[in-house]
């Protein structure tokens, strides 16, 4: 069995160790799978001084998957960073640190790269990789000490993630199970009602047209606060990813919604440059773009502009949903994606709805390897914006 070592058996020195502090002292900030392993590959690179470098785990199914990465494209690194990806799944099948030039007809120029595992008690769960692209750099054997320490406290916060992240996935799986028994009785009971009303519609009295209508209505509230917890729990498990182009389903959406924009004097505008393909599942894309729209839709008043556009970032498309509405303040922007949080505004209130449309899209695009945010004033609009990666040339076909 491999037990963790203790980080006094690495005898680092003090500078060294106040250096691995300040690096691990922020991993355990969330217990987001996705926000863990970019925050740990953020320090890592930090922390020995290096450029870029990236996170590989193993899933579920046995196959490494590359989760996160800094200053490198998380989907391309297999065919792009081909040495570095090859030795990285070395180093998960023998649990052995590598501290390891470049071979002459690689780099020319003297550099290494430093890989480590996640050794969690008798089995190894990941590697971390760093090194250099744009300038000559060596590790040494002070840099792999203090990288394997650190492994060792990110392992730690990377198994909290993944224990909080299986236990939502079965929470979800439990309540999507639930509500799929709840979704045929209430949809008896809203129909009954609907009945009622319309076959009593001369001769109910008001008290019983009252208590129909709030029958109808709770049970509406309910079935789409089932359907919100069904769409939830199939995100994991329906994402198929391939290469997308955005013209489709921004065209689609936007049609979708233009005559109940139009109805509320709202004007809504696409603009789509020539943009690459991306990696995603077309039909999550659609949700997270209908979300967002929706949540446009919702909080700008008669008059208001919506814009849905979209332009190359580095390695990414960036995607905004820009609006002329109430705006987001700076406390409530940094809760805005959690689930069942509304914010605290009239007009808000004044909206049917559990909270949980934003929590879907931040869930899909993450998913999808994107990020989300936002970036509002009270009164002057938001700008919803999310990442996904472009595809490689290979994969356009």
């Amino acid at each position: 069995m491999m037990e963790h070592p203790n980080i006094a058996d690495y005898h680092l020195d003090y500078p060294r160790l106040a250096v691995l502090y300040e690096a691990t002292r922020e991993l355990h900030a969330s217990l987001d799978l996705t926000e863990t392993l970019n925050r740990v590959i953020e320090k890592a690179v930090w922390l020995v001084g290096a450029e870029r470098g990236f996170i590989m785990l193993c899933e579920s199914w046995g196959e490494p998957r590359v989760r996160a990465a800094h200053n490198l494209n998380p989907e391309t690194i297999a065919k792009e960073n081909e040495p570095d990806y090859a030795l990285a799944c070395q180093v998960l099948e023998t649990g052995q640190s590598t501290l390891k030039p470049d071979p002459p007809d690689v780099s020319p120029t003297p550099r290494t790269v430093v890989i480590v595992p996640f050794r969690a008690r008798d089995e190894i769960i990941g590697v971390m990789c760093v090194d250099w692209e744009t300038r000559v750099g060596q590790f040494t054997t002070e840099d792999l000490t203090l990288f394997e320490a650190f492994a060792e406290q990110a392992t730690l916060a990377i198994q909290n993630s993944q224990r909080y992240e299986m236990m939502e996935q079965n929470c979800y799986s439990y309540i999507a199970s639930i509500s799929h028994e709840w979704r045929t009785p209430l949809t008896v009971i809203k129909g009954f009602a609907d009945l009622l009303l319309a076959k009593m519609a001369d001769t109910a009295n008001e008290d019983q047209k009252k208590w129909l209508n709030i029958i109808r209505s709770y049970t509406s509230k309910l079935l789409t606060l089932i359907s919100s917890e069904m769409e939830i729990s199939r995100i994991d498990a329906h994402i198929k990813i391939s290469s997308v182009n955005l013209a489709a389903p921004f065209e689609e959406v936007v049609s979708d919604f233009r005559s109940q924009i139009e109805a509320k004097g709202q004007t809504i505008s696409l603009n789509l440059p020539n943009l690459p393909p991306v990696y995603a599942d077309q039909w999550m894309l659609s949700k997270i773009l209908t979300k967002l729209i929706d949540n446009a839709h919702k909080y700008t008043p008669s008059l208001g502009k919506i814009i849905a556009s979209a332009e190359v970032d580095n390695t990414f498309v960036r995607v905004k949903i820009t609006d002329t509405g109430i705006g987001i303040n700076s406390e409530d922007q940094r809760r805005i994606f959690e689930a069942d949080f509304r914010a605290d505004h009239s007009v808000v209130r004044e909206q049917e709805g559990f909270g949980l449309g934003l929590y879907i899209a931040k869930r899909i695009v993450e998913r999808l390897g994107g990020k989300i945010g936002v970036e509002s004033e009270p009164g002057n609009g938001s700008t919803f914006w999310f990442t996904l990666p472009i595809a490689t040339t290979d994969e356009r076909g």
